[in-house]
């Protein structure tokens, strides 16, 4: 049975995969970690920081708004 050599090619299409997927993530991820700040943090400006304190309370504001 052969085993798979990278080849630049496949390197190649790997990193092009990897980038793209990267590329669709990024707005899922900012998404999350911002609906995880309180509005205190979001107004800092830092889109990709990690929340320095996690919060529920806009998702509640939210479940309870739509109904």
């Amino acid at each position: 049975m052969k085993t798979r050599a990278f080849t630049p090619a496949r390197i190649g299409i790997y990193a092009f995969l990897v980038t793209a997927a990267l590329f669709f993530l990024l707005p899922l991820y900012v998404m999350l970690v911002t609906s995880l700040k309180p509005m205190e943090e979001i107004r800092l400006g830092n889109i990709f920081a990690l929340p320095l304190q996690f919060t529920l309370e806009p998702w509640r504001e939210a479940w309870s708004g739509a109904c």
